[in-house]
């Protein structure tokens, strides 16, 4: 209430009366006001309330966050997210939700669940989109929901920033190190195009790899099971950004002696990292979108991935434990700069999430089911040290 109202009602008649009547009046004048906010509220469900201090997060982040349906922006440290026909932002404790942009679409489907919105912040502005036919519109904003317009037609998905602020729509990552792009044209292939105007595209590894993070230290990687078996196969390595394969084309694999072992599975197991999860929607007449979320993240302080969920040696498969582990990044020397992999969310597998992979936000990780019986999504989290698991949000379809 702005000082100019609050003059004006000293002055009214009601505030001449007993006490107790000048309370009515105030609680009635309270419910009036609230009104137009609760309308502003589309698909909300409250989980905490909205009175503490906001949890700010240290500088931490994924490399490989997810955009689906939720996105943390370390400029303003807030997660921005879809539900409803609405943009909301709130703190990463899921705290201060508010409403930036209601109508988000024009014409929302009659089946909520059958949206599949992604959402993207890049330098105060906000993209987001549904990937629905026949529009496949993707629009843009500012934080603060201003400065709404179309930013694409005809393209919807997964996105990016590539370069120097342009945007690209694609579930893997691009990245530009020294005049040269690295991209994935598949989840088993990672290239580099040696001019990234247009140059040459020549592929680094092919079939040998998968679940690639592209940060700023290097390339991390899951190293597949190869025909002729490898040591630590289904471990987690790097290399660095000059790293040339031994062979090119479509056999391209990277040296063994370019590969730094991050994480090596021990003699039972136990520590083998899960494939991409692989989630696949219906979207529109003969048309399937297939997108290929990381179970691997990694961030400046610790990498997290989750646990492979099958077991195909021996000529059978068998459903494995999983598990959520977190490798810290700051071991020291002694330790090759890596810790021992530690499980920090146990039986959590791959199957379990719904879309997307693991994010990371300061000293926590973050990940997304379903509740189809209540018609929302669920947002998890828990601590690199295995503390403080919780529901962050419930995001209603």
């Amino acid at each position: 209430m702005n000082p100019g109202m609050f003059s004006v009602l000293l002055n009214e008649p009601n505030f001449s009366l007993t006490p107790f009547r000048r309370l009515l009046s105030c609680m009635s004048l309270i419910l009036i006001l609230m009104i137009p906010a609760s309308c502003e509220m589309p698909g909300e469900d409250k989980t905490s309330p909205d009175t503490t201090p906001r949890e700010l997060p240290n500088a931490n982040y994924g490399y490989a966050n997810s955009s689906l349906r939720y996105f943390y922006y370390p400029e303003d440290k807030t997660i921005y997210y879809i539900s409803g026909n609405a943009v909301h932002r709130m703190d990463v404790d899921g705290r201060n939700s508010t409403v930036i942009r209601s109508n988000a679409w024009k014409n929302p489907p009659k089946k909520p669940s059958s949206l599949y919105p992604f959402i993207f912040v890049s330098n105060g502005t906000v993209y987001y989109n549904d990937g629905r036919r026949p529009d496949d519109t993707t629009y843009s904003m500012k934080t603060d929901g201003t400065d709404h317009k179309v930013e694409r037609r005809g393209k919807s998905g997964p996105m990016g920033v590539y370069g120097t602020g342009k945007l690209y729509f694609d579930d893997r990552q691009q990245y530009l190190k020294n005049g040269t792009r690295y991209f994935s044209s598949g989840p088993l292939n990672l290239s580099r195009q040696t001019a990234a105007a247009g140059g040459s595209a020549a592929a680094l590894t092919d079939g040998q790899a998968d679940n690639f993070v592209l940060t700023p230290q290097g390339i991390y990687f899951r190293l597949r099971a190869a025909a002729t078996g490898v040591a630590g196969a289904y471990g987690i390595v790097k290399v660095g950004y000059d790293a040339a394969p031994e062979v090119i084309g479509g056999a391209a694999r990277l040296k063994n002696a370019d590969m730094e072992k991050v994480v090596d599975p021990d003699s039972d197991f136990s520590y083998r990292a899960s494939s991409p999860t692989n989630w696949v929607t219906l979207n529109g007449p003969g048309r399937i979108n297939a997108y290929d979320f990381n179970t691997l993240n990694v961030s400046g302080d610790f990498i997290a991935y989750i646990g492979r969920s099958i077991d195909n040696s021996g000529g059978t498969s068998r459903l494995l434990p999983g598990g959520l582990n977190v490798v810290s990044r700051n071991a020291g020397p002694a330790a090759g700069g890596y810790g021992a992999p530690r499980t920090v969310r146990a039986g959590l597998r791959k199957f379990d999430l719904r879309g997307g992979g693991i994010d990371i936000i300061g000293d926590y990780l973050y990940w997304l089911t379903e509740d189809k019986d209540n018609q929302r999504y669920e947002l998890h989290r828990i601590r690199k040290d295995a503390t403080g698991y919780g529901m962050v949000k419930h995001i209603p379809y």
